[in-house]
């Protein structure tokens, strides 16, 4: 008979725990002639044994019907492999003689025997290493004898094989153990490299994988770091410590994400001891040169011995760098001395310099516009009199910013001496959402104030027509002053047009002495500081001015006691309105306000809108209003363009659009601070204020972050 399988393996098949029967179809002369192999999980090999292991069934005509099927006595666990093949004996039993019986059957299974035997090394020979075809002729196949811990490979005419040690002084062996990324330790790392430190990282050379994992900046896990790629293109770029870094060999490695840096990654501690200021500036830089953005801050105390100084800004020319730069952290903590509220494991900015009335934790030195802090503690550390100093800054935003241990001024806002080239402006149309300021048992006798607003311009000239504050907005927050009889939670001199709501201030230690609101009238323009305006302010003291506050023209102020039964605070100059509250005009011409509504923003929104401007989801406040009121308007937030072209938003009052407080955001892709205000006059019935926005094509414009305030004044 012919045998008809070729092929002398089955399977492997796949053990599930619970198979125990395995079939073959090639030609076998005996059970024993079967041969079961075991794989483990871990390609372990392992020959069974006949009757210990398995049994064997054959089909009864092996030429009819070759095979039969291999019964484990135990079925093989799952994920097992188990595979059958043959190994007939190689010899040939079959003897001929002279007169003898020809036998069809024992001359066919001679033949059987011998086929079978050709197959069985056929199948033996298909697992092994041989040469190609093409091979050139000459090429001695034969192994070197057994070395232990020896690679066999080529020799070095490529004609045959030989032993090669790679422990000792060996090129092979020396590659192999290299640190180096494009030898050894490219093997090791695969398709990218992967070092713990920045300083590692220059170590790398520019040969080898272009891309580069580092764990941190000083050690892995501090913090900094992040995915690196090589840039073989550049040449001539610095090194900033952080988003670019020279390599020895003078290879460039670029920062991969840089949607939001982080202090660390420019080398910042946060230990509260290391100077970290160079780290902060590094950052700041970096931020700016790709055209603005946030500068994320991890939590720790990052101390600086000079404080921080952003932006170059002088009297004559505005500021070249940090526009559009702001700082954000992972909270603010609160007051030292509130002890439920730790203040530990917040991002915090401590000065560690020497005792300085006139140093800042931070400093912005413009003209600046939208910078701004959100989320962190700045802490003068009972050494810098100042916390934040924002000197001649517009369109920027203070969110969840606390001011600690200050020894003169917690949150100080000036200008410069005049108008830079190019600078409209003074310190003006900042926004101060939830800000705060806390001074310590160190403040004695001196004059420490909560808010100052004032110019930088000389107090013997004008302000007409020179820069101030101006149109700055305070919402929420607590500030405290200190203890003596010229410390004020808020000092107005060079000031219009600035608004404080909600805001509350306190005297250090419940002192006796001191005012809530102090306005210091302008030497050279008595009418400054001129129509600010204070709403549901939270007072112990009152209010005071030289001259008394009916000096200065238009000063608006609603306040109420902070604690429930306290007497009205009293005001220089000024009268009681209601048995509810009090309102107080110094000036010639004021309004009183009714109610105050508000609406906040707090995701980002879209439109794509090229026809008609949109409402802004969130953003829309509706007042039932009486006859002869007007409604006093007040639009902050941040704004961005993609792509091409320009949008732009606005209010609308009624669905009617307000075209004179349109805004127009130019398509640069970064977010921008923005706002805009007006004065309407409404008559009795519901007033629906709401903010609108429009993209000039069809890339989106957003807005994010947005508070929307409506005041009713009659």
């Amino acid at each position: 008979m012919t045998v008809a399988a070729t092929t002398r393996k089955a399977g492997p098949y796949t053990g599930n725990a619970v198979t125990t029967a395995f079939p073959f179809n090639f030609k076998v002369f005996a059970g024993s002639e079967v041969v079961v192999t075991q794989t483990d999980l871990s390609g372990n090999e392992t020959t069974k044994t006949l009757t210990t292991d398995y049994t064997v069934a054959l089909n009864a005509d092996q030429d009819a019907n070759p095979g039969g099927t291999v019964n484990m006595l135990a079925a093989p666990a799952t994920g097992f492999l188990i595979t059958l093949t043959s190994a007939v004996a190689l010899s040939q039993s079959v003897t001929l003689t002279n007169g003898g019986g020809f036998y069809p059957k024992v001359i066919s299974d001679a033949l059987d025997r011998a086929t079978i035997l050709v197959q069985q090394l056929a199948e033996a020979v298909s697992r092994t290493v041989k040469n190609a075809i093409s091979a050139p002729a000459g090429i001695n196949p034969v192994l070197p004898a057994p070395v232990p811990y020896s690679l066999i490979g080529w020799n070095a005419t490529g004609d045959g094989f030989q032993n090669t040690d790679p422990t000792y002084s060996t090129a092979l062996a020396s590659d192999l153990a290299s640190s180096s990324g494009v030898k050894g330790a490219a093997l090791v790392n695969g398709t990218g490299r992967v070092v713990d430190s920045i300083a590692a990282l220059k170590a790398l050379p520019k040969t080898g994988c272009p891309r580069a994992f580092v764990l941190g900046y000083y050690a892995a896990g501090d913090g900094g770091g992040g995915a690196y790629w090589y840039d073989s293109t550049d040449t001539t770029s610095a090194d900033n410590g952080g988003t670019v870094i020279v390599a020895s060999d003078g290879g460039r490695w670029k920062l991969a994400n840089v949607l939001q840096l982080s202090v660390k990654q420019f080398g910042a501690k946060g230990d509260g001891v290391t100077n970290d200021t160079a780290a902060f500036i590094a950052a700041a830089n970096a931020v700016d040169a790709l055209g603005g953005g946030r500068v994320w801050i991890p939590p720790g105390a990052y101390a600086t011995p000079t404080g921080l100084t952003f932006g170059n800004g002088s009297n004559s020319a505005n500021s070249t760098i940090h526009n559009r730069v702001v700082f954000c952290g992972a909270g603010s903590g609160s007051s030292s001395g509130v002890t439920n509220q730790e203040i530990n494991g917040v991002s915090r900015i401590l000065y560690t310099g020497s005792a300085n009335a006139s140093a800042a934790v931070v400093s912005f030195a413009g003209p600046l516009h939208s910078v701004g802090l959100e989320d962190m503690a700045l802490d003068c550390n009972s050494l810098a009199g100042i916390g934040v100093l924002i000197n001649h800054c517009t369109q920027s935003n203070f969110r969840n910013v606390v001011c600690r241990n200050y020894t003169a001024i917690g949150w100080s806002l000036t200008t410069r001496t005049g108008f830079p080239s190019g600078c409209a402006f003074g310190c003006a149309d900042n926004r101060f959402i939830a800000c705060y300021g806390f001074v310590d048992s160190s403040v004695g006798t001196g004059t420490v104030l909560g808010i100052s607003l004032n110019s930088g311009v000389s107090t013997g000239t004008s302000l007409a027509g020179q820069p101030d504050s101006a149109r700055n907005v305070f919402i929420g927050g607590t500030f405290m002053y200190g203890q003596s009889a010229t410390s004020y939670g808020a000092w107005l001199s060079g000031a219009d047009n600035n608004s404080m709501l909600e805001v509350e201030f306190y005297p250090y230690n419940g002192s006796t002495s001191g005012l809530d609101v102090y306005l210091q009238q302008w030497p050279a323009s008595g009418a400054f500081p001129l129509e600010n305006y204070f709403a549901n302010l939270g007072m112990t003291k009152g209010v005071g001015g030289n001259g008394g506050v009916g000096s200065s023209n238009g000063n608006t102020f609603i306040p109420f006691p902070t604690s429930d039964g306290a007497s009205m605070p009293a005001v220089s100059g000024a009268s009681g309105i209601t048995h509810l509250g009090q309102t107080f005009v110094a000036g010639v011409q004021a309004y009183r306000g009714r109610q105050v509504s508000n609406a906040t923003l707090n995701s980002s929104v879209q439109s794509n809108s090229t026809t008609t401007p949109t409402n802004v989801p969130g953003l829309s406040v509706t007042l039932n209003t009486q006859a002869n009121t007007k409604l006093r308007v007040s639009f902050s937030g941040r704004a961005s363009k993609s792509t091409a072209a320009s949008g732009y938003f606005q209010l609308a009052l009624n669905g009617s659009a307000q075209g004179d407080t349109r805004t127009d955001v130019n398509s640069d892709g970064y977010w921008h601070a923005v706002s805009a205000e007006g004065l309407y006059s409404v008559g009795a019935g519901s007033q629906t204020i709401t903010v609108q926005f429009a993209s000039s094509d069809t890339n989106a414009i957003q807005i994010s972050h947005g508070t929307l305030v409506v005041q009713e004044l009659y």
